[in-house]
């Protein structure tokens, strides 16, 4: 029977989401038989205000509270400590081993106005002087682990959303627009784009799905940007097609159908640029996070084999390879999602 002024949790998980949920009073977890250990507690999210004491411990753990001390001269129970994970695609995961360190709020100098989220800065050891010398934890998919601000507006996280406004670290016409334009929209803190340059990561085998936040909150979903032309046989025809319209003597050459020719992920960004006075987009190859590999023999298809630190290239028929572009002067969606981000990052 739950202790006296607990609530069960209830724990939603989604893809490249990090969730947690409150409760009325400090979580109890026990670390052996009868030994009860309390939430970490820590002071601040500011990384210039740091303390020994904020210094977390998440090595192999597959969820930990954290809850938000108020009185920094002894424990303070009237808290709501949050549960975080560790996803990798929809299935949570046990935090990596050394992974100790410090939960903060981070907003990057050129960020959009929507822009920030927490992160969780891994140290060497439990100093707050150590904190440069740290990296960031990543997803398995190889950006930043992080709870963006979108997700910290909505009632669950308002302790630590409380917080980043004692601590003038966001506003309340952030969190407020944030929970505007989110409600109840499910959250993928990894696919949302807040400006041009923002890192991203892509799966060669599947089309990206992203949503752009700029005035509103839109959905771009790009079907075909990995994708080649190839016959059901491959890129030979196939002996196998029925020849029930034809001639005995007629072999039939089955109709191309669209393929993923390569498999393998990375971490990407959008590049502004301008081709013959028009403005484009291009994408950018930044990391290899899993290899690449053809998954045909002998490809010779529309899309080039992507390369790290290069950009997206393809090679339309009858024509020299170029990067691919989106151009932003055509009437579609994905067109009007990019000249939201190009007017929202201040790019002439």
């Amino acid at each position: 029977m739950p202790a006296k002024g607990l609530q069960p949790l209830r724990v939603h998980s989604g893809r490249w989401t990090v969730r947690y949920s409150s409760v009325t009073a400090p979580t109890i977890r026990k670390k052996g038989p009868g030994r009860p250990q309390r939430s970490p507690l820590i002071s601040t999210l500011n990384p210039e205000l740091l303390r020994t004491s904020d210094y977390v411990d998440l090595s192999g753990r597959r969820c930990i509270h954290i809850g938000l001390r108020h009185n920094l001269n002894g424990d303070d129970d009237s808290r709501s400590p949050a549960l975080f994970r560790y996803f990798q695609t929809s299935q949570p995961i046990a935090f990596p081993d050394k992974c100790a360190g410090f939960l903060y709020y981070h907003r990057d100098s050129h960020a959009a106005p929507l822009e920030g989220g927490l992160r969780f800065r891994c140290t060497p050891d439990d100093q707050p002087t150590s904190f440069s010398r740290g990296r960031d934890l990543l997803w398995p998919t190889g950006i930043p682990w992080q709870v963006i601000v979108p997700q910290l507006g909505r009632p669950m996280y308002q302790e630590f959303a409380d917080q980043l406004l004692r601590e003038n670290l966001a506003s309340q016409a952030q969190i407020s627009r944030c929970r505007e334009l989110f409600d109840t929209v499910k959250i993928y803190p990894s696919r949302i784009l807040f400006r041009l340059d923002q890192e991203f990561p892509v799966d060669f085998a599947s089309p990206p799905s992203l949503t752009v936040v700029a005035e509103k909150r839109q959905r771009v979903f790009f079907s075909s940007i990995f994708t080649s032309f190839a016959p059901a046989g491959g890129f030979l025809r196939s002996a196998q097609a029925p020849t029930s319209d034809l001639e005995p003597d007629e072999p039939e050459v089955e109709k191309p159908r669209l393929v993923f020719p390569f498999t393998g992920s990375a971490v990407a960004r959008f590049e502004p640029s301008m081709v013959n006075g028009r403005r484009v987009v291009h994408m950018r190859i930044l990391r290899i996070v899993r290899p690449i590999a053809s998954v045909f023999l002998n490809y010779e298809g529309r899309l080039l084999e992507p390369q790290e630190g290069e950009l997206l290239t393809v090679a339309l028929r009858g024509q020299a390879p170029e990067p691919w572009k989106c151009d932003l002067a055509r009437k579609n969606s994905t067109a009007a999602a990019f000249r939201a981000l190009w007017d929202v990052s201040r790019i002439p």
